[in-house]
């Protein structure tokens, strides 16, 4: 007879091995779920998702991104972590926003005729279709949020399966700028307010995603170095004016401009410049910019020297200052930190990226 089978860890032991794991190596808890019904009691417990919320406290990790394709094609989800959503491809679809945990979708242009926003929960599949808003125009921008983020309560570490609301800003025809907000728990959309601004441009929402920074949302006005503020609290209006920049907004195409939330809250945006990466940060008191940094992507992108074409800015992680830029058909992550730089996609007719966040542990 052989020796008797070692005995097992206590239970002790395996949740203070398991609640280690890396916040961007989900797959991992997964695989130790499906080890053993012991150790998937342990990590689908409520008390081990407690702790790892709590020893992983910070900005949520960057699991993948979604890419905005030219033509119509199917939003793709791109993972860049160990984590893989039950659905990767949403045909018929564009990615237009993603923030707390949930991503929102929009129809490809040539769907026009049904609005049909859906927000996605990418951790657990669910999938909310909501109803056309009060009212419709060409031009508008929506964002996807945590329904406390008014409020400034939630840490947003694990509120992706709680309540959300959709805020939809449009440049009506006739009314000028007005908001409205869907609410996943009332169902249904608020009545419109009218926030009495002029219609600023045609077309004046710009193509790039949106960023929430202390309980405001901002959104890049096409053709103009200025930006839209939208107050969550109120719904109220106002524009802020940008730094003079090297580039012009109003050559066709615009150049890119991320708008982003920085580490202490405020206000940032990114913009490259040449071959020049700029992040600015808006003062603390919210009347003038700081440039806070400057890389030199010569140094870190496969630049052909030849080449007259600059890196292309796409999107940005914010909170975890990670910025993804196109060189080409290859689409690389820039760690603001580190400078360090990885290739994660390459194929043509990107137009934009929307990173993906949040924390997840399994059973939730």
């Amino acid at each position: 007879m052989g020796p008797p089978p070692p005995e097992p860890f206590p239970d002790e032991i395996v949740e203070e091995i398991l609640v280690r794991v890396a916040p961007d190596d989900p797959a991992s808890l997964a695989r130790a779920a499906a080890s053993s019904k012991p150790w998937c009691r342990i990590v689908t417990a409520p008390a081990f998702r407690t702790r790892f919320l709590g020893l992983h406290r910070g900005p949520p990790p960057l699991l993948g991104f979604l890419c905005d394709l030219k033509g119509p094609v199917t939003a793709r989800f791109v993972p860049t972590s160990t984590f893989r959503p039950p659905r990767a491809h949403h045909r018929g679809f564009r990615p237009h926003d993603a923030r707390h945990g949930r991503v929102l979708l929009r129809p490809h242009p040539s769907h026009h005729a049904a609005f049909g926003l859906v927000v996605w929960d990418p951790v657990t599949d669910e999938r909310t279709k909501l109803p056309r808003p009060p009212l419709f125009a060409s031009t508008w921008r929506a964002a996807v949020l945590c329904a406390a983020a008014a409020d400034g309560t939630c840490d947003h570490l694990d509120c992706h399966r709680g309540p959300f609301i959709v805020v939809y800003v449009l440049d009506h025809h006739r009314e000028g700028i007005l908001t409205c907000v869907y609410s996943s728990e009332a169902g249904t959309w608020s009545k419109p307010v009218y926030d009495g601004h002029r219609r600023i441009l045609r077309n004046f929402l710009s193509g790039e995603r949106g960023a929430l920074a202390k309980n405001a949302l901002h959104f890049m006005i096409g053709n103009e170095n200025s930006i839209l503020r939208c107050d969550l609290r109120t719904l109220k209006m106002s524009v802020i004016h940008l730094p003079r920049l090297h580039s012009d907004r109003r050559l066709t195409p615009p150049v890119p401009i991320m708008l982003t939330t920085m580490e202490d809250g405020r206000l940032g945006f990114a913009v490259v410049e040449g071959s020049r990466f700029c992040l600015w940060s808006i003062d603390d008191r919210e009347f003038g910019w700081l440039l806070v940094k400057v890389i030199d992507l010569k140094k870190l992108l496969p630049l052909d020297a030849s080449s007259t074409a600059n890196p292309r800015l796409l999107g940005f992680a914010e909170g975890v200052g990670v910025i993804f830029l196109s060189v080409g058909n290859e689409i690389f992550t820039v760690d603001l930190k580190s400078t360090l730089v990885n290739k994660v996609y390459e194929g043509s007719g990107v137009t934009g990226i929307i990173p993906y966040m949040t924390l997840c542990t399994p059973g939730k």
